[in-house]
């Protein structure tokens, strides 16, 4: 596995590369880097000419005065994927990557031979938001003091081992604290707040309503995310979509590697997929 960095249009872009075969594209969630599929990539090498980008920090710009959301994030992929000469690769992204995937394969749907969504919420968000949430968003977008507070959290170990297990319930205690920093001090809280600002602003109904390619969507029965704001209902808008459901948290990349990268082979051979409901995460 090797770590290449390149500029595109004024921003550094970094990708693990490694294996040989069909191209597939790992696309990391809100806050990752490349390295969030590490223990995925070996096994799927086996088999596959595995990619994993570390996608712009959300809602920065590039040199020519570009903004990276979740409405444009897939044409940022576009022009990647053409640097590099990949050309109808499989696609696997884990929440906002999943929702990355969705648009590529709407879009420009010649242009994907598979795609995999994990972990990804999906709805028209016509729900009633918690005030929590709404307090957060609003916080960290409007308050200038905002990122002060996150970095004091993250320099008082007692704080910032309970939020660790609220941002990441069922990850070992050691990725535990490792992911929540660097999800914490890798991205700014504004970006954060933009993020699901938009979010919750946003439908993905008429991009999942147009997606063709075979797709797998894979989810975790505890994760809040999908839970809370009815994150699958649009699953089955999809044609012939297998969901799959895993006893796992948000994280799946992280909880359960081995299990996703065995489904994500199956389905990409052509095998039947199903639930796994006895794992223990």
């Amino acid at each position: 596995m090797k770590k290449i960095v390149k500029n595109v249009n004024g921003l550094k872009m970094e990708y693990l590369e490694s294996g040989h075969g069909p191209k597939l594209i790992l696309l990391h969630g809100l806050g990752g880097y490349c390295e969030d599929f590490s223990e995925m990539i070996p096994k799927l090498a086996r088999h596959y000419h595995v990619y994993s980008f570390t996608l712009p920090v959300y809602g920065t710009r590039d040199s020519l005065g570009r903004r990276y959301t979740i409405r444009t994030l897939h044409r940022y992929l576009r022009r990647v994927l053409k640097y590099l000469e990949i050309h109808k690769p499989i696609i696997l992204g884990h929440s906002m990557g999943g929702m990355i995937g969705i648009h590529y394969a709407a879009t420009f749907p010649k242009s994907v031979d598979k795609l995999i969504t994990v972990s990804t919420p999906l709805s028209d968000f016509n729900v009633s938001l918690p005030l929590e949430w709404v307090w957060a968003v609003k916080f960290s977008t409007e308050n200038s003091h905002a990122q002060d507070v996150i970095n004091y959290i993250a320099s008082k170990k007692t704080l910032f081992d309970a939020l660790s297990r609220v941002i990441f319930p069922g990850v070992n205690k050691r990725r535990k604290i490792q992911s929540a920093r660097e999800f914490l001090t890798g991205i700014p809280v504004k970006s954060t707040g933009m993020f699901y600002h938009d979010l919750f602003s946003y439908s993905y109904k008429k991009w999942v309503e147009k997606v063709r390619v075979p797709t797998l969507m894979i989810y975790g029965t505890k994760d809040a995310e999908i839970a809370r704001f009815r994150g699958t209902a649009l699953y089955n808008l999809i044609p012939g979509a297998k969901i799959v459901a895993l006893p796992a948290y948000h994280f799946i990349t992280v909880d359960l590697p081995d299990e996703l990268a065995n489904l994500t082979k199956k389905f990409l051979h052509g095998e039947e997929v199903e639930s796994l409901p006895t794992l223990k995460v």
